[in-house]
C-alpha cells in the first residue's frame, strides 16, 4: 500500500471559526497519514510491520518514506448540543480525531467542516513555559490568547481561584505534581468560552475533587460552548458527562450511540 502523501487535492479542511449560528462538526471519509521519523534500525522494524499489520496502517510513500495512518475514512456529524466521548484503546486513533477537529493535524483525504470556534486542551501543561511560574504562564497565555490588561486580570483571579495551587503559583511549573499542572491546564485551556471544547483524557487525570470541581465547569462551558468532544477510557465518565458515544478502533469508528451501550460494545469486544 502506498501512503497518500502529499495530501491529494480532494482533501478539504475549512478553517474554524466564531459564528453567531449553530455550531457543527462534519467528516466525510477523513483519513490522516502522518510521517515516521525514526532511526535506520527502527525504519527497518517499522517496514516490517508494514508487511503484517492488517488495515494497511502502516505504509511508505512514493518516496519510499514511511507513514503511520492512525484515522482511516472516518465520517463523522456532530451537532449543537451534543456531548461527546471517544472511546478506545490506546493507539485506536482517539487523539489523532481530537487533533483534527482541534486543527493541529490536517487531513490527508477527505473533508473536514468545523462550524464554530474551538478550544482543546489535548495535553497536559501544553504550551506553558516550565521555567515559568503559574502566574506568569497565566499572563502569557492570556497575552497569546489576546485578552485585553483587565480581562487578563480578571482571568487570572479566576484560574487562580479554581486552579488552588496555593503558594506553588508563584513557583515554576516544574515543580508542580501531575494534579496541579492539570488543573492550571485546564483552567488555561477553559479560560475563553469557545463554541467547541475538545479534550483528551484531562478529566480523568485529576483526582476526585477536581473531576467533581471539572465537571462543574465543563457543564457551564458547554452552556455556552455548544459542543464537547472528550477522550475518555472511564465509563463514569463517559455516561456522566456524555449523551453520545463514540468508539474508535484502529482509525475507524465501530459504533455511535447511547453511551452505556457503547461502552458496553467496547468493553466486551476482543482486542486487535
Amino acid at each position: 500500500m502506498t501512503a497518500p502523501f502529499p495530501p491529494p487535492k480532494h482533501a478539504s479542511v475549512a478553517s474554524p471559526v466564531s459564528l453567531n449560528g449553530h455550531a457543527s462538526i462534519e467528516l466525510l471519509h477523513a483519513s490522516v497519514w502522518l510521517p515516521v521519523f525514526a532511526q535506520a534500525q527502527q525504519i527497518s522494524l517499522f517496514a516490517g510491520l508494514a508487511k503484517t499489520l492488517s488495515m494497511g496502517r502502516i505504509a511508505r510513500n512514493g518516496g519510499g518514506a514511511l507513514y503511520v495512518n492512525p484515522l482511516n475514512g472516518v465520517s463523522l456529524s456532530i451537532n449543537e448540543g451534543e456531548r461527546v466521548g471517544l472511546v478506545g484503546r490506546n493507539g485506536a486513533g482517539k487523539t489523532t480525531l481530537l487533533k483534527l477537529l482541534a486543527g493541529v493535524h490536517h487531513a490527508s483525504s477527505g473533508r473536514v467542516q468545523i462550524n464554530g470556534s474551538v478550544a482543546s486542551l489535548l495535553e497536559i501543561g501544553g504550551g506553558m513555559d516550565l521555567e515559568r511560574t503559574g502566574l506568569q504562564n497565566i499572563e502569557y497565555v492570556t497575552r497569546l490568547l489576546g485578552f485585553d490588561k483587565r480581562e487578563r486580570a480578571r482571568i487570572r483571579d479566576e484560574i487562580v481561584e479554581f486552579a488552588e495551587l496555593g503558594q506553588f503559583i508563584a513557583l515554576p511549573v516544574r515543580t508542580y505534581s501531575a494534579g496541579m499542572m492539570t488543573r492550571l491546564s485546564f483552567g488555561l485551556a477553559t479560560a475563553r468560552p469557545k463554541d467547541i471544547l475538545v479534550l483528551d483524557e484531562v478529566i480523568g487525570a485529576g483526582d476526585a475533587f477536581f473531576i467533581e470541581k471539572a465537571g462543574d465547569r465543563i457543564r457551564s462551558l458547554v452552556q455556552q460552548a455548544r459542543i464537547m468532544v472528550l477522550a475518555t477510557h472511564s465509563a463514569d465518565i463517559l455516561v456522566n458527562f456524555c449523551n453520545r458515544a463514540v468508539w474508535v478502533d484502529q482509525g475507524v469508528i465501530r459504533a455511535d450511540g447511547d453511551p452505556a451501550e457503547v461502552w458496553h460494545l467496547y468493553m466486551n469486544s476482543e482486542p486487535a
